[in-house]
């Protein structure tokens, strides 16, 4: 009964997972800008928004300042040759590096995509005392077996119904604390 019980996300360890992984979706350092993690985040440098029509996912990052580097980290399940990347809508060669993909220099005001297709995969874990089959697009569990029986976590009708799009919200830079 009390399997889940060391979990301690409904708590403040839990809040500020959340915040950690907000906070450090992007990072700048004055030189370069990177995303970390493909969420949509507003930064004083740029602004990150995430779309998936259902076959591709894109990540569009709308640059505020100019940076001599713009990365982004790659997914572990897409290789540099199957990512293309434009600004303005003109392509740009890709070139992998650590598991990011540097664009280089970026000027303020432009708009660069980033976009790769969505890999369909099914995965089985043990979780608590169950064992679950996962079905996956990209980094998405799109379904999940057995379906819980009192409150399903997985809704495959969310995906089934058209595009997901995962815009940033009004928001301020905050310090870190």
């Amino acid at each position: 009964m009390f399997a889940n019980s060391n979990q301690q996300c409904c708590n403040a360890a839990g809040a500020r997972a959340l915040y950690d992984a907000w906070y450090y979706a992007v990072e700048d350092d004055g030189s370069a800008f990177r995303v970390n993690l493909h969420l949509a985040r507003r930064h004083s440098v740029a602004s990150v928004r995430v779309e998936n029509d259902g076959t591709y996912e894109t990540v569009v990052v709308q640059m505020e300042k100019a940076r001599n580097h713009l990365k982004l980290r790659l997914p572990e399940f897409v290789s540099a040759q199957e990512l293309s990347v434009t600004i303005g809508g003109q392509a740009l060669p890709v070139r992998e590096e650590r598991g990011f993909v540097d664009v280089g220099k970026v000027s303020a005001g432009c708009t660069v995509c980033f976009s790769w297709p969505l890999k369909a995969c099914t995965t089985c874990e043990r979780i608590a005392p169950g064992e679950f089959t996962f079905h996956w697009k990209g980094a998405t569990v799109i379904s999940a077996e057995p379906v819980q029986k009192l409150h399903p976590l997985f809704n495959p009708e969310r995906f089934e119904t058209g595009s997901v799009r995962d815009e940033p919200l009004a928001t301020v830079e905050l310090a870190p604390l």
